[in-house]
């Protein structure tokens, strides 16, 4: 592993991208309570996606510089944990099944699993960081 700190801007980047992916989290948290029952479920929803996406914003995010800076693609492969979509996935369904007593119907890939985790990584903000939009498709 290398010894040097993350990138001033990158480091930046992702400070406001965490810092929205909690506002998000505590959004949730805040729909949970009895004084907001008309509306949890779109609310808790909404919120929690909006977590995610922004969280995978970050990952995504972090992944273009090492993409960029040559790291290897089986490194970033494993530090993305892309072998474990599947797992987080199922995790959920069967949590749903079994202790809240409700089927889920599938709305993922044609047998069940989530397809593949991919991202298409956004070239503004990557060349807006760090000038450079050679950035591409990664899986």
């Amino acid at each position: 592993m290398e010894d040097t700190p993350m990138p001033e801007p990158l480091r930046r980047a992702v400070h406001q991208l965490v810092a929205e992916a909690v506002t998000n989290c505590q959004e949730v948290l805040s729909h949970t309570e009895p004084f907001a029952a008309y509306d949890w479920k779109r609310m808790t929803l909404y919120r929690a996606t909006d977590a995610a996406d922004t969280m995978n914003t970050a990952a995504m995010l972090i992944a273009a510089y090492c993409q960029d800076t040559d790291m290897a693609k089986d490194d970033l492969d494993g530090f993305l944990q892309l072998s474990q979509q599947r797992n987080r996935a199922w995790g959920a369904r069967v949590f749903v099944r079994t202790s809240l007593g409700t089927s889920v119907r599938s709305s993922f890939g044609t047998n069940g699993w989530p397809e593949r985790a991919c991202g298409r990584v956004l070239r503004a903000p990557v060349a807006s960081c760090f000038g450079s939009t050679s950035i591409g498709w990664f899986c």
